[in-house]
């Protein structure tokens, strides 16, 4: 080979380099967004391989053979085909909130959208699950009971069922969240029901969809056979109380002090209904009411509701109470006053 030959080789093989290096950086690259962009969108997919391992940390195993367990046991036990992978359903304890935050439990009427890894399909790859928790897959010859079972696990159980293909791997991802919601009311732009891709989500993920108004202040967080829960909106520990599948969101606003007027009459510039202020004044209320006429007038009747709800009135001067000879009478809400000469 002469040195032209070979420095020919040695530029193409850096070319051929270059581009596989970019290659795999794209790929990773994609593969990081679409994992955002899942996780973002509350979807799992997983693929389901044997002895993989789940969110949980806990690896899937193969269930042994037959043989195996009887000769370990002497007891006859059902179990899978080498290989097989046997799944259960997740239970939940009941005080365990930071596993349920993580995890969604498929349940009656959510769509999953089902594939099989490796093989192209012109067929629908979504799936609704029926009323009565089953999953109708047509590879799998039967109906599957899925309800309560995360998307991994309805992998693992849609696997083990289908025949035609020799370790099949199936992704399993929750495209309609249908069976978890919450109701959302009071002070928000966007009441209503709200989806819920999580056994349980931080309250401050619904509250964004729902946009609280201004001068909302609290949430209550009405529970289905449990007390319920007052939230302070300006806590952002509050804000992070997780909400479950059932329960009633109600926004609140500041608590609303029942409206008070007093009345004025007579020789007044702005006669009428006016707004009552605990602890006003006599001379105040003229003042609000825009004074008297004329600077004549200077005598001004009060008119009380009693209990026997009959009337009493007692008559001011309100020259001396602004010149300090006389006391400036405090008045209640639904008060009358009328000034006169």
């Amino acid at each position: 080979m002469n040195r032209k030959m070979f420095l020919l080789f040695i530029t193409a093989l850096g070319v051929f380099c270059s581009a596989a290096s970019q290659a795999q950086v794209s790929s990773s690259l994609n593969s990081a967004r679409l994992t955002g962009e899942e996780l973002a969108s509350g979807r799992i997919n997983v693929p389901i391989t044997k002895g993989s391992e789940d969110e949980r940390g806990a690896k899937s195993t193969p269930a042994p053979t037959k043989s195996r367990e009887n000769s370990s046991s002497g007891t006859n036990k059902p179990a899978g085909k080498t290989g097989e992978v046997v799944s259960k359903p997740v239970v939940l304890p009941e005080n365990d909130t930071a596993l349920s935050a993580k995890i969604y439990k498929v349940s009656s009427n959510d769509v999953l959208d089902v594939r099989l890894a490796g093989i192209e399909t012109r067929e629908s790859t979504l799936f609704t699950v029926s009323p009565e928790g089953n999953l109708d897959y047509p590879l799998a010859n039967e109906p599957i009971p899925v309800v309560g079972l995360t998307p991994e696990e309805i992998g693992l159980r849609i696997a083990s069922k289908i025949k035609i293909y020799e370790k099949a791997k199936v992704n399993v991802s929750v495209r309609e969240f249908a069976s978890h919601f919450v109701i959302v009311t009071g002070a928000v732009a966007n009441p209503g029901s709200k989806s819920l891709r999580r056994e349980s989500v931080p309250l401050y993920v619904l509250l964004s969809e729902a946009e609280p108004r201004s001068d909302a202040i609290s949430a209550t967080i009405i529970r289905r056979g449990r007390p319920s829960v007052d939230v302070n909106l300006g806590s952002q520990d509050a804000l992070a109380t997780l909400v479950s599948s059932g329960d009633v969101i109600k926004v609140n606003t500041p608590a609303v002090k029942a409206v008070a007027f007093f009345y004025i009459s007579g020789e007044i510039n702005s006669p009428g209904q006016k707004d009552f202020y605990e602890g006003m004044t006599l001379s105040q209320a003229v003042l609000v009411a825009g004074g008297p006429k004329s600077g004549g007038i200077h005598r001004a009747r009060v008119f009380h509701r009693m209990a026997d709800q009959r009337l009493a009135s007692v008559e001011y001067d309100l020259m001396l109470i602004d010149q300090g000879k006389s006391a400036d009478p405090e008045l209640r809400a639904g008060d009358r006053i009328e000034l006169f000469r």
